[in-house]
């Protein structure tokens, strides 16, 4: 991966990822072998680093008493280390890098996390890039090590143009050397003995799931005391201007400086070179290199990562506004971009979309029988053995709960054809194609639309330790793919999965319902370009179904969008769906509050939507419509605690504002993708009388993504 996000708890263990919270997570820890790989890799650039920074040290020392020629550049390691001690550091952490990474016969998930050697390094010892191989990699920390080293003492030492005749220079020279290189050996040793200890015991897999790079440690800080009351009390102001100091050290004209430069140097909390070698140990991003794929992880609204920018608006009613989408699962595409392996400019743009990736870490979990979620397939996109000879379908996520109007459903989007689109991925920024077939059941009930799949060990592990809780397949076993924090919660112990399908029996859509969905990261638009239905034909609506197709129905924008044989984009869709209107405001007029979102005016009753309060979406509002309190109690044994509550919440009934707009957002780490596009109508009435469908839609899908070089 080119980078593991800070600030956000996220870490790719080896190929799945996994949430630094309590509960369930998405993937399992590194196994013993993994660990033990991983906490040598850690010993054994502490050793190198300890043996380099001595060498070093020691070089000053005997140069200040004229045991080494002034001409001699302590900092420089080959001409410092003339016993080829650190030639041996280096050579032993290569071999025991081999014997814990590679005789142990582990796979590549610990090397998953290491792809580029600094460029200077690549050159110097010949490595390729990206790097493959446990040896080439241990070479590589071996060669950044002592670039660290010398630039580090460079800084902070100097090189004195002679203290030979200046015992007291020498002495206050010795004494910088010995305790700021304690404290740069401190501060690695401290924070690789907290991550080893995470990554071997509590399942972390990364320092973004810790707090080892950033906490305060006692030792550390220590480490930090003794060096600068060493520095006050043997030198003075006077000593250094004769040390020839480097870099920020340059400008110390007290001791005190002089200590706050050497703590800045060796860092404090991940900073400086403490920091720098600490971090590489664990991770090193990618330099030069074309991205080969890119993971991303889908947030819901609210969820484990708490609230973000998700948020999904179907129909021209407005009550299915403001619904949710699953939480934290992967939609992974392999890329290709300009540029050669190992020659790939910083700022790479104008990557090609190249499909759905097979080595993505949910990739095998969603591709499923297009006939039957249960079951497994490998064939994308085309006839499988599996499926009887039918197709096999990759589904985007797990089956989606949503409830609206006391009207809920499940609902389980299968691509029809792959995904497309390009992206620039060191910028944030893409465009997406995506044509599904959702396939939408009538909900088990108000408050739990989908079977969840309850009490998994381990969610998205390929382990199915939990069982459905309702639905054709229940008591059956299955894995967590995703949650839902109103529907499906973590804190629950219960997820969504497609090994929980709801009965066949549900299903109101046929083969499902036809969706193009433009994604951007950048504005995307939808008009109200039709005359609504009769008889509010002298009005403007958004979307409509093309008036000859048939299975499945063609949903339209206006009639470019309905091709040859299709008709023409103004029917309503005939059967049981309901006639267009631009919005269910009682006098048909939406009050723009933003650009962006809509609310009816509240002159009419139907303006104010009420709630029952005992049972909530994950972000306060409500979804249990009702129109007194003696609506909720008949629902008690579906609610939390079998209480529905009382009729008291309250909202203004949103609405569409013509054009309707969602705009994304770019970013390199967690962009926001958008889409407007059309819904034909289920076939349930009261499905499509709720939602307003047909009709428009609009999505924000929050993600936090990263990059894959190999």
């Amino acid at each position: 991966m080119k980078r593991h996000l800070e600030n956000l708890g996220i870490a790719l263990c080896g190929a799945v990822l996994v949430l630094a919270t309590a509960g369930q997570s998405l993937a399992g820890p590194f196994d013993s072998a993994e660990a033990k790989c991983r906490k040598d890799i850690s010993k054994n650039v502490q050793k190198a680093l300890k043996t380099g920074s001595k060498t070093i040290t020691k070089c000053h020392k005997s140069r200040n008493k004229g045991k080494v020629l002034l001409a001699v550049d302590c900092n420089d390691m080959a001409q410092a280390d003339d016993k080829l001690k650190f030639d041996k550091a280096k050579n032993k952490l290569v071999s025991a890098v081999q014997k814990s990474c590679v005789d142990s016969g582990i796979d590549d998930d610990v090397m998953d996390f290491y792809n580029s050697c600094t460029s200077t390094c690549t050159a110097s010892e010949s490595l390729p890039n990206p790097l493959t191989v446990y040896t080439d990699l241990a070479t590589c920390l071996g060669c950044m090590v002592e670039e660290l080293v010398e630039t580090n003492h460079a800084t902070i030492l100097g090189l004195p143009t002679d203290l030979t005749a200046d015992k007291d220079g020498g002495k206050c020279h010795g004494t910088i050397a010995k305790g700021w290189s304690k404290h740069l050996l401190a501060y690695h040793k401290e924070r690789t003995k907290c991550q080893d200890t995470a990554e071997g015991k509590a399942g972390a897999c990364g320092l973004d799931d810790t707090d080892c790079a950033t906490d305060t440690i006692t030792k550390i800080d220590d480490a930090a005391g003794k060096a600068a009351s060493g520095v006050t009390g043997k030198c003075t102001d006077g000593d250094l201007p004769g040390f020839n100091l480097t870099g920020g050290c340059s400008a110390a004209a007290t001791t005190g400086d002089l200590n706050a430069c050497a703590l800045a140097q060796n860092g404090t909390d991940g900073s400086g070179d403490g920091g720098t070698i600490t971090a590489a140990t664990y991770e090193l991003e990618g330099e030069d290199l074309c991205p080969i794929a890119v993971d991303s992880l889908i947030r819901a609204g609210t969820g484990i990562a708490g609230t973000t920018a998700t948020r999904l608006d179907v129909g021209w009613t407005g009550e299915a506004h403001g619904g949710d989408l699953a939480d934290d699962y992967f939609l992974s595409v392999d890329v290709t971009c300009p540029g050669a392996p190992g020659d790939c400019a910083d700022g790479v743009t104008g990557c090609t979309v190249d499909g759905i990736s097979p080595t993505g870490p949910q990739y095998s979990q969603f591709l499923r029988c297009k006939s039957d979620s249960t079951i497994e397939c490998s064939n994308a996109f085309g006839a499988d053995a599996a499926c009887g000879g039918g197709p096999c379908v990759y589904t985007l996520g797990p089956p989606l709960p949503l409830s609206a109007g006391n009207n809920p459903v499940c609902v389980i989007n299968q691509m029809s054809v792959d995904i497309t689109g390009t992206l620039d991925p060191d910028a944030g920024s893409a465009d997406l194609n995506l044509k599904l077939d959702a396939v939408v059941y009538l909900g088990e009930g108000v408050t739990k639309p989908c079977p969840t799949c309850d009490s998994d060990l381990v969610a998205a592990d390929g382990n199915k330790d939990g069982t459905c809780s309702s639905g054709p397949n229940a008591g059956g076993a299955c894995d967590v793919q995703a949650f839902s924090a109103t529907f499906a919660a973590q804190a629950n112990n219960e997820g969504t999965s497609l090994d929980c399908p709801s009965s066949p029996g549900q299903n109101i859509s046929g083969t499902g319902l036809a969706l193009d969905i433009p994604f951007t990261t950048g504005s995307s638009s939808l008009g109200f370009d039709l005359a609504c239905d009769s008889p509010l034909g002298f009005l403007d609506c958004a979307c409509g179904v093309c008036s000859l197709s048939s299975n499945p129905q063609v949903p339209c924008r206006n009639n470019a969008d309905c091709g040859v044989g299709d008709g023409t984009c103004t029917s309503n869709g005939g059967g049981q769906a309901v006639s267009r209107q631009p919005n269910k405001c009682s006098n048909l007029v939406c009050t723009d509050l933003d650009g962006t979102f809509g609310e009816c005016a509240a002159m009419g009753g139907g303006d104010t939507l009420t709630y029952c309060d005992g049972d909530l979406r994950a972000n306060g509002e409500g979804y249990i419509a009702c129109n007194s309190n003696a609506d909720c109690s008949p629902l008690d044994t579906e609610c939390s605690g079998g209480d529905c509550g009382n009729c008291t919440v309250t909202t203004t009934r949103p609405c569409f504002v013509d054009p309707i707009v969602a705009t994304g957002v770019v970013d390199p780490d967690n962009p926001t993708i958008a889409a407007t596009f059309c819904l034909t109508p289920t076939g349930n009435a009261a499905i499509n009388g709720v939602s307003g469908s047909p009709g428009p839609a609009r999505v924000w899908t929050d993600t936090v993504v990263s990059q894959r070089y190999k």
